[in-house]
C-alpha cells in the first residue's frame, strides 16, 4: 500500500508541468442538475477556502435546485471529523482523504469515479488514486507548490538581491543579518515563522532527499532520518529569525504568519503559492519565490515542490440520487465558468483539470519558471506520510522544541519511530 502512495507523489511531481500548457477544452463536459432528489454534502479541509465554497454552493443552488451543504473541518482536525461524520446519519456525500490512513479507513467508501466526468478532465491520471483493480476512487482536488517567499523590497532595503541566496548558507548569512538589523528596517524579524504547516513542510525536504539518496526507503516500513540534522538546522534558523518569541511559536498559526509578511514586517515565508490572495497587497515586484533549503548537498540546483495533498473522493454509500448529484456538482465545480474562475481567481487553486483556469499569479509563474530553470524538484511526500497522526505527532514533538519544553531527541522519535509504528497500522 506504502509503495503505492509513494509512486502517486512522485508521479503527481512529474504531471503537474503539464498544467502550465492546459488549455480549456470542453469535451466530455456533462449537463447539470440531472437529478430531481439528490443533494450534496461535501466536507471541506479548508478553513480558508470556507467562505468561497459556501458561494459556490449557493450559486450551484441557486442554478439547479439541488440543495449543497458545505462544512470546513478546523485547521488539521479534518481526520477525526471525517470519523465522525462518516459515521452519523448526514455523512458527507463528498469528502477528501491525503494519506495512507486515511486511504486504508475509507477505500471501501469510495466510489469508483472512472466513468465520472471529472475524472475525465484530469490533465494526467497521475492525479488519480487507483486501486488494484483499477477502479478510481479519488481525483486531485489542486495542485500546490511551496518554497520559501521573500520580500524583494526588504532584501533590498539591507543591501540583498533574491539572487544572492542559492544555499542555506547563504540564506542564513542575510537571515541572521536582517535580524541583527530588524529596527532599523522595519521588520519584526527575517521570518514569519509558524508552528502549523513549517515543521511539515521542512520535513518534507528532509524526506525528499532521504528518499533520493537511498531508493530503498521509498515505500518501505520505516525511515532511518538521515537528514534529521539538516531539519534541525534549517528550523533552527527558522525559529531563531522569527517574528514571534520562541516560546510563543507553538501558538503561532498560519494566518497570523502570512499577516506578519503581508504587512511588510518579515523578510521570508515559508508558504505555498496559494497564499498569493493574502499577500498581493506588497505588490508583485517585491514578491519572489525560493527553494527552501536545508543544507544538503548539491541543494545550490534545487527546486521548489509541487504536487497533490488531497484527493476527492465520493461516498458510495450515500443514495443513488445523492451520488448523482455529488458526480454532477463536482463536474460542475472543475469545469463551469462559475467553479473553474472562483477555484483560481478567489481560492489561487491551481487545479489538475483540462478545463481548469490558471490563477493570476505570479508566484505560480515563478514556479513555472523554475521548472524551465532546470531546478531539480522536491518530490511531494505528504500524501505518502503515514497518517494524520504521525503529522501531528512531529508537529507537537517540533513545537515543543521550538518553545524550549522539549528535545530534539523527542522529534527524532516523532520522525523515525512513529512512522514505523503508523506504516504498522496503516498497512495491517
Amino acid at each position: 500500500m506504502g509503495k503505492r502512495w509513494f509512486a502517486l507523489a512522485l508521479a503527481a511531481v512529474m504531471a503537474a508541468t503539464l498544467l502550465s500548457g492546459c488549455s480549456s477544452k470542453k469535451e466530455d463536459v456533462d449537463p447539470i442538475g440531472k437529478t430531481d432528489s439528490g443533494k450534496v454534502r461535501y466536507l471541506s479541509s479548508e478553513p480558508s477556502q470556507a467562505g468561497y465554497w459556501q458561494e459556490l454552493a449557493s450559486r450551484y443552488t441557486d442554478e439547479t435546485g439541488v440543495p449543497v451543504t458545505v462544512t470546513t473541518a478546523e485547521e488539521n482536525q479534518y481526520d477525526q471529523r471525517l470519523s465522525s461524520e462518516m459515521n452519523s446519519d448526514e455523512a458527507p456525500s463528498l469528502f477528501q482523504i491525503g494519506s495512507p490512513a486515511e486511504w486504508k479507513d475509507w477505500k471501501a467508501s469510495c466510489y469508483d469515479l472512472s466513468g465520472a466526468a471529472a475524472y475525465r478532465q484530469l490533465v494526467s491520471d497521475s492525479f488519480a488514486l487507483k486501486d488494484g483493480d483499477g477502479a478510481v476512487r479519488g481525483i486531485a482536488y489542486a495542485v500546490k507548490t511551496y518554497g520559501l517567499i521573500c520580500n524583494r523590497a526588504v532584501l533590498q532595503r539591507a543591501g540583498y538581491a533574491q539572487s544572492s541566496i542559492t544555499s542555506f548558507a547563504t540564506l542564513k548569512t542575510v537571515a541572521d543579518d536582517l535580524q541583527t538589523r530588524r529596527e532599523e528596517l522595519g521588520i519584526q524579524g527575517a521570518f514569519a515563522a509558524e508552528g502549523e504547516k513549517l515543521p511539515l513542510y521542512l520535513a518534507n525536504v528532509a524526506l525528499s532527499y532521504e528518499f533520493k539518496n537511498d531508493a530503498a526507503a521509498a515505500g518501505a516500513d520505516a525511515i532511518k532520518g538521515a537528514y534529521l540534522e539538516n531539519l534541525r538546522q534549517s528550523f533552527d534558523l527558522c525559529i531563531t529569525d522569527a517574528a514571534c518569541a520562541r516560546a510563543d511559536f507553538p501558538a503561532a498559526g498560519s494566518a497570523g504568519a502570512i499577516g506578519t509578511f503581508a504587512a511588510g514586517k518579515a523578510a521570508f515565508l515559508v508558504a505555498g503559492t496559494d497564499v498569493y490572495q493574502q499577500i498581493r497587497a506588497l505588490g508583485d515586484s517585491d514578491l519572489g519565490l525560493l527553494p527552501l533549503y536545508i543544507g544538503a548537498e548539491g541543494e545550490e540546483k534545487q527546486g521548489l515542490c509541487t504536487g497533490a495533498e488531497r484527493y476527492w473522493c465520493v461516498n458510495k454509500d450515500a443514495s443513488e440520487e445523492d451520488i448523482q448529484a455529488t458526480l454532477d456538482f463536482l463536474n460542475w465545480v472543475v469545469t463551469s465558468a462559475e467553479g473553474t474562475s472562483r477555484l483560481a481567481d478567489s481560492m489561487g487553486l491551481v487545479c489538475p483539470y483540462r478545463t481548469a483556469e490558471t490563477p493570476s499569479n505570479p508566484l505560480d509563474e515563478m514556479a513555472r519558471q523554475s521548472v524551465a530553470d532546470g531546478g531539480i524538484p522536491v518530490n511531494w511526500y505528504f500524501s505518502a506520510m503515514p497518517s494524520d497522526n504521525w503529522r501531528n505527532g512531529l508537529r507537537s514533538a517540533m513545537n515543543a522544541y521550538a518553545a524550549g519544553s522539549g528535545t530534539w531527541d523527542a522529534v527524532h522519535a516523532a520522525f523515525v519511530d512513529a512512522w514505523a509504528a503508523e506504516y504498522k497500522l496503516a498497512n495491517s
